[in-house]
């Protein structure tokens, strides 16, 4: 597979993840459906991130004993109901929200969540559920109730989503997102 240089360069970073991730799809022997996972399924969503974008490609599955390429990383996990984007089968928003945040950062997990709830990919309630069907001792868990309740569908930017996440590692009150404030000549 390949892209025009000039194409590729014109390209997003998240964009750029997302082609890499189809091209991976595209290509994977025998034809087999791929169901795509964490970074993978959140850049073919268009989920923003705040660090680098890997170089490999995840994808789900619910058995041990699958092996993985230097490329093709499988992700052990519980079924999901994947949603077909672009083509290709992805787990769905809020799945994609938790496993970045049991498998992944916070500044991450954070920025999806946001941008998800942003977007109207998911609600609040979907990743309340989505975590829900975490096991309570299970890996990541704790993280994942952590990235639910600082979610904020009034985050702007994945920089403004960032900053909130420095906040909560501070200490630092909650903001309050998105609010107007006047004086007696109106508008500030």
């Amino acid at each position: 597979m390949w892209l025009p240089e000039s194409n590729f360069a014109t390209l997003s970073p998240v964009d750029r993840h997302a082609a890499f991730v189809h091209a991976t799809a595209l290509s994977h022997r025998n034809g087999e459906s791929l169901q795509l996972a964490c970074e993978s399924a959140a850049a073919v969503l268009g989920v923003p991130r705040i660090s680098r974008w890997p170089t490999t490609v995840r994808h789900l599955v619910t058995r041990r004993g699958v092996s993985g390429s230097s490329v093709l990383r499988p992700l052990l996990g519980g079924e999901a109901e994947c949603v077909l984007v672009q083509g290709i089968l992805v787990t769905p928003p809020a799945r994609t929200v938790i496993d970045l945040a049991r498998y992944g950062s916070l500044d991450d997990a954070v920025t999806a969540a946001d941008y998800c709830l942003r977007q109207s990919l998911c609600t609040r309630a979907d990743l309340a559920e989505e975590l829900a069907r975490v096991p309570a001792r299970a890996s990541g868990r704790a993280l994942a109730q952590t990235v639910v309740g600082l979610a904020d569908g009034l985050s702007m930017s994945p920089g403004e989503s960032l900053s909130r996440v420095q906040m909560f590692r501070l200490r630092i009150p909650k903001p309050r997102l998105q609010v107007s404030f006047t004086d007696d000549e109106g508008l500030i």
